[in-house]
């Protein structure tokens, strides 16, 4: 028997049992003696059983001896009794007959059973005639009779007559119709008739149901039955899971939980369960358990029929990972086999298979080698050939677990029965003989034997080749294991790569890009990219490789950590510390969850994210990575002594270093003095060289030059012990010594040692090699610091022709000797040589540390400051950029050099009108600075200011408000009142109050205290009070005080005209203004007027970003007065200069692309304004949402004229979906929308869905004249 389903002849012996219980022993009644009380001799068949009408086949099976004797006894007893009947009355002969026929069935006695029924039958048909109720009983008792011999024709033959005869005599709707009919449909079901079973069945379930009511007991077995038959068959069965869900509630309410016919509905519960519901295998094992603690209930525990339910619970144990569950059930399952089949059958050979996957899959090789090697004889005795499939599958099982012990021997000789069974049935060109090629390679590569693996390899492939040709995933499957093959085992990276990239090539082909299996590929062509120092390209291929694992497995799996893990480790190999650490994270994010916080792999991750930030000096975060790697390590490792844990140590002294814990580090690295002490042999102590060197390091670094000098000594007493006098350790450790020597001020000595490094590393070293070149420069370099720069000259320019005549330009210190010789002249105000020098030092650092090292970053930035003092925006721009990459990289967001980069940039950003990216710098700068500065500090004040500024620029105007009100007491402390930069301050906050709404007066205060600082420190005429009256005149204008308005742009040309000359571009802004004061009053002949004055000034200067505004606004005026193509003329001049002066997707831009759209759109040239309108959406993609609303809003009515209804429709339904997200419902502006759908609505006809619209117009329209 299988996990899956019962064999056929149980299940269908099941199905009878059931049909059995429905109508008791007979089905139908016994027929009873003569002596009832109606003096017939035969009586109803349905009230009037002689028999307990619980007893079934089953029951009489499961009695014991004793109680199969005395019930062999009475059936002695009724033939006896039928043998003088027969003398006497003829009725009760035929009784006698029946009963008698009944109980030989009951033993199995078939033939004699149906030899009593055909007597009986004889004698009724002869005495009673066909048609009468007695005939259809014997009948019915004949089928059944027939149905245990598996005589199927003659039992439906049977089920007929007593079917005709029972709709003669009882008629459509009788109980006993209802059984003939159940044992009909179950009949036809064991002949595979389902259709003509299903008829029958339904046909018994109507009329019981009729009569027996919905919660009668016959009511539920025959849903049993019926559903049994369904599900067998696979045919309806969600239908066959209701009828058992009904036939369980009633059993249950009948029997209680301890029946077996309640186990009986468990189990085929679970089977539809687990084999057509999906997601429901958990449910199905429940269902299994609980047939299972039911059948124990009732059975003893070594019954065969509980050997199938076993094998259920444990194979969904097993699909639920609970392996110890399963094998526990599997092994009940086999020690009723092995007692009750033997232990040579074939069910016990498939259950130690089952049992061996298991221990498999728990990595229990031991177990799993012996069960699989008591499988292999009984399936060895049972199958006449060797070369059966289920011998073979059993050499390739035990081969696996051969190998996994480390029984490479063993393994070999199961692979190689395995090829010769395979060779003997398929031949020797069968695809399934690769696999096994496979295999035998993989063993042999086990044992080193690479010309043999390589070998299998190729045989393998070249049967693949020919069964299934060039492009199929199953030879791009070998050639990957080739591929990683050569890499792992013999360090092959080229012809690793050759074969890796032909299995891509086939995947790509076969399977398409975004496949899971490339992900693997991927992955192995990164490690082997890796391994042949192409860090780049291996990163790119992690990245490929991630986003097919994201996509077919989700972002929390083991294989996504491992990608981000592989890809973080090369980012920090490369120097990108800052990516290297956030991939990091995000591998450590899903260790935590898929793995737990303490595997070593979560220990590993927290160990490389704590290095990665400590190559950043980001110590204190580099500190608590290492705690949690460390934490797991005691865990798993050997305590103290295991090296991981001292070499996690080390890195923990780094850290603590780096945050200048002094103590804290020596009081570890002393106790790793300890531990070396103890365990290091005599002849091995190098490492505790090391540990003195450090030592000596913090040491000089705490002050503590003594000490340090001591530690240094004991490092060096060893090294020269050890090492000798000329090994470079040893002038290293001579060059830490000089350097303490130094800070004591003891230059003699000091330089003595310095001569002593010089003189081995020219021992050992190329003459041309970097640290001969840093000795070299020791002593400039120290003069250097001293501020002695004119003496530090001297030195480098000596020093430099015989420095680049030994090591050339392009070195390190080469570039180091470029940097301070700049540093000098930038000290001396020379800066054009200070740029020579530090471009110089940027061509050999870029070379020699390439663009990501922090030497690199800090020449960027001082060229970068260099340019910005010589009126280079643009140019500065790109190097502080640069430099600033550079930073991040080397030393995170969390430094004040990076803060001072962004806010730099920004600056610049601000300059040349780029307003975003401009406020993404400043607010980066403020972040870094903010948490670590007082809140009031200087920098940061100005920061606000600046962010504010640029949120005006943005019309963030509440935002900005909000920043500048931060800024304005610590401003105010640090500047006072009176002061250019505080006018400054109180113009730009009246400037943000102006726009916002009931705000003017707030804002008409802040201009005026602007004003009046700006009289006081400045005087009348000066550029700043001409741009506040311009601001004071817009205001006025706005609140329609037109006079006020006039006086103030008045001032603003007066002013402008005495101090910059009518020439200067802010005089012609001022015309703009007078002439926009104008006409707000409907004068457009004087706006015109001024407008052109605006346009003649600035005619030699189409750069100028005003002349853009004086052409707009004129083409609004001839508009007005339907000068279409005077008005189209001067927006496309407008154009024109917005598209010198500005981004091409500008603001301005999209208002003038938006603006002609208008002006087309009157013209009737709907053609050319939708081509401006979708200009204007495109440019504008969702940063306004207000100008985006009024142009999708114009498209569609331009789509309206067109008459493409369709497609304006759909841009309404974008503008209303635009308004309700920036406005919510109800806004004022969707009132007009609901009107053009409705329009729209009604012209095609749809008179219903248009009012709808109108109505929504017109509730809108309703509330807006209730708020006003």
């Amino acid at each position: 028997m299988g996990d899956c389903q019962m064999g056929r002849s149980k299940l269908l012996f099941i199905l009878i049992v059931v049909l059995v219980n429905v109508l008791g022993v007979g089905g139908l009644s016994s027929i009873p003696p003569s002596s009832s009380p109606s003096g017939n001799s035969f009586q109803s068949p349905t009230n009037n059983y002689e028999h307990d009408d619980t007893t079934t086949f089953t029951e009489y099976n499961d009695m014991d001896k004793e109680e199969k004797k005395r019930y062999k006894k009475a059936v002695r007893k009724l033939q006896k009794k039928l043998a003088s009947t027969l003398k006497d009355r003829i009725p009760d002969s035929i009784a006698a007959c029946v009963n008698v026929g009944i109980g030989l069935s009951e033993q199995g006695a078939n033939n004699a059973a149906m030899i009593m029924f055909q007597k009986a039958l004889s004698m009724a048909l002869k005495k009673l005639g066909r048609d009468h109720q007695h005939v259809f009983a014997i009948y019915f008792h004949m089928g059944r009779v027939l149905v245990a011999q598996d005589k199927l024709d003659d039992a439906i033959e049977m089920f007929e007559m007593a079917r005709d005869i029972g709709l003669k005599v009882h008629g459509h709707e009788h109980i006993e119709v209802a059984a003939v009919y159940l044992h009909m449909g179950s009949t036809l079901s064991q002949q595979g008739n389902i259709d003509d079973a299903i008829e029958n069945f339904e046909k018994a379930l109507a009329i019981t149901l009729k009569v027996r009511g919905p919660n009668h007991l016959k009511l539920g077995q025959t849903y049993l039955g019926y559903a049994c038959s369904l599900q067998f068959h696979q045919v309806k069965l969600d239908y066959a899971f209701e009828m058992l869900e009904m036939a369980l509630d009633i059993l249950l309410q009948e029997h209680g939980d301890t029946h077996l016919d309640v186990a009986t509905c468990y189990y085929y519960l679970g089977s539809i369960l687990r084999d057509n519901k999906e997601g429901k295998r958990e449910d199905a094992l429940s269902m299994f358990e609980s047939a299972l603690e039911i059948q124990l209930k009732c059975r003893d525990h070594d019954d065969p029929w509980l050997i199938d339910l076993y094998l259920d619970v444990a194979s969904g144990m097993r699909e639920q990972g609970k392996l110890d569950k399963a094998i526990e059930n599997y092994k009940k399952a086999l020690a009723i086999q092995l007692k009750s089949l033997g232990p040579d059958h074939d069910d016990v050979s498939s259950t130690y298979n089952k049992l061996g996957v298991i221990f498999w899959q728990q990595k229990n090789y031991d177990d799993a080698a012996d069960i699989f090697k008591k499988e292999l004889p009984i399936l060895l005795k049972n199958f006449d050939n060797d070369d059966d499939q289920r011998i073979t599958t059993a050499y390739r099982n035990l081969a696996m677990v051969s190998r996994k012990q480390g029984k490479y021997d063993e393994a070999t000789e199961m692979y190689q029965k395995v090829l010769q069974n395979e060779l003997k049935v398929l031949g020797d060109e069968h695809p399934d003989l690769a696999k096994t090629y496979k295999n035998l390679a993989e063993v042999l590569s086990d044992q080193g034997k690479y010309n043999e693996t390589m070998e299998m390899y190729e045989n393998a492939l070249a049967i693949q080749q020919k069964a299934v040709g060039h492009e199929h995933t199953d030879v791009a499957s070998t050639l990957y294991d080739m591929g990683c093959h050569l890499h792992m085992e013999q360090n092959k990276t080229a012809e690793a790569l050759e074969m890796l990239e032909k299995t891509l090539a086939i995947e790509l082909k076969v399977l398409g890009k975004d496949h899971p299996e490339l992900a693997t590929t991927y992955r192995s062509i990164g490690h082997v990219l890796d391994d042949a120092d192409k860090p780049t390209e291996a990163v790119e291929v992690f990245k490929k490789e991630l986003e097919i694992r994201l996509q077919t497995v989700g972002h929390n799996h083991t294989s996504v950590a491992s990608c981000f893990h592989n890809m973080a480790y090369i980012l920090c190999e490369q120097g990108k510390y800052d990516d290297g650490i956030e991939t990091y994270m995000k591998a450590l994010e899903i260790r935590l969850k898929t793995l737990g916080p303490d595997d070593g792999l979560t220990a590993t991750t927290y160990k490389l994210i704590g290095e990665a930030f400590g190559e950043q000096g980001k110590y204190e975060e580099a500190m608590g990575m290492y705690e949690s790697s460390l934490e797991i390590m005691l865990k798993s490792h050997d305590g103290e002594e295991a090296w991981d844990t001292l070499n996690l140590r080390l890195l923990m002294v780094n850290a603590w270093f780096g945050q200048a814990k002094h103590d804290e580090a020596i009081e570890v690295l002393e106790k790793i003095e300890v531990v070396l002490n103890v365990t290091l042999e005599n002849d091995n102590r190098l490492v505790l060289a090391s540990i003195y060197n450090k030592m000596g390091v913090i040491l000089e670094d705490q002050g503590k030059l003594d000490e340090a000098f001591d530690a240094l000594q004991k490092a060096l007493a060893i090294e020269l012990k050890q090492l000798g006098h000329d090994h470079l350790e040893v002038a290293n450790t001579y060059n830490s010594m000089a350097s303490v020597l130094s800070d004591q001020g003891k230059y003699d000595e000091a330089t003595e040692k310095l001569e002593k490094v010089l003189a081995i590393r020219s021992k050992s070293l190329p003459h041309d090699d970097l640290l001969i070149t840093e000795t070299h420069v020791r002593m400039g370099t120290t003069l250097m610091y001293q501020e002695k720069f004119d003496e530090a000259m001297i030195i480098f320019t000596n020093v430099l022709p015989n420095h680049l005549t030994a090591h050339g330009v392009d070195n390190s210190q080469t570039a180091s000797l470029y940097h301070n010789m700049a540093h000098c002249f930038a000290e001396q105000l020379r800066y054009d040589i200070a740029m020579e020098m530090n471009e110089k030092a940027l061509t050999v650092r870029s070379k020699v540390f390439g663009q990501e090292h922090p030497h690199v970053a800090m020449t960027y930035i001082k060229m970068a400051e260099l340019w910005e003092k010589q009126g280079k925006p643009n140019e500065a721009r790109e190097l502080y950029q640069k430099g600033l990459a550079i930073q991040l990289n080397a030393y995170g967001e969390e430094h004040p050099d990076v803060a001072e980069s962004y806010s730099s940039i920004a600056g610049i950003l601000l300059e040349l009108g780029k307003f975003d990216e401009a406020m993404d710098m400043f607010e980066k700068a403020l972040s870094i600075r903010s948490s670590c500065l007082p809140h009031d500090d200087p920098s940061i004040t100005s920061t606000y200011i600046n962010m504010a500024t640029t949120l005006q620029y943005q019309e963030k105007f509440d935002q900005a408000v909000i920043m500048y009100t931060n800024a304005l007491p610590s401003h105010l402390k640090t500047h006072g009142v009176e002061h250019p930069k505080t006018a400054a301050l109180y113009h730009n906050m009246a400037s943000a109050l102006e726009h916002q709404q009931g705000k003017e007066d707030f804002a008409l205060e802040m201009y005026q205290k602007a004003l009046d600082i700006q009289r006081k420190v400045s005087g009348e005429n000066n550029p700043d009070v001409a741009m506040t009256y311009s601001a004071l005149g817009r205001l006025f204008e706005k609140q329609g005080d037109y006079d006020q308005a006039m006086e103030m742009g008045l001032k603003t040309l007066s002013v402008r005209l005495n101090t910059q000359g009518e020439k200067h571009p802010s005089v012609g802004s001022a015309y703009n203004n007078l002439g926009s004061i104008f006409e707000s009053q409907e004068k457009y002949d004087d706006a015109i007027a001024m407008y052109k004055t605006a346009i003649r000034l600035n005619t030699d200067d189409h750069d100028n970003p005003y002349l853009a505004t004086a052409y707009n606004k004129l083409s609004g005026i001839l508009s007005i007065q339907e000068k279409h193509d005077e008005s189209i003329q001067m927006l496309e001049k407008a154009l024109a200069v917005l598209l010198k002066t500005r981004d091409h997707d500008d603001l301005n831009v999209v208002a003038a692309y938006h603006n002609l759209g208008t002006v087309l759109q009157s013209q009737g040239n709907y053609d050319k304004a939708m081509e401006m309108y979708q200009k204007a959406a495109t440019l504008l993609g969702d940063r306004n949402d207000d100008l985006l609303l009024q142009t999708c809003n114009k498209m569609g009515v331009v789509l309206f004229r067109q008459e493409k209804n369709k497609e304006a429709m759909a841009m309404f339904e974008k503008c209303l979906a635009i308004s309700q997200k920036v406005h919510g419902r109800g806004h004022s502006s969707q009132a007009m929308l609901y009107h053009n759908m409705g329009m729209i609505l009604e012209d095609e006809g749809d008179e219903e869905s248009a009012m709808e619209m109108f109505r929504k117009r017109d509730s809108i329209q309703g509330k807006s004249s209730q708020d006003d």
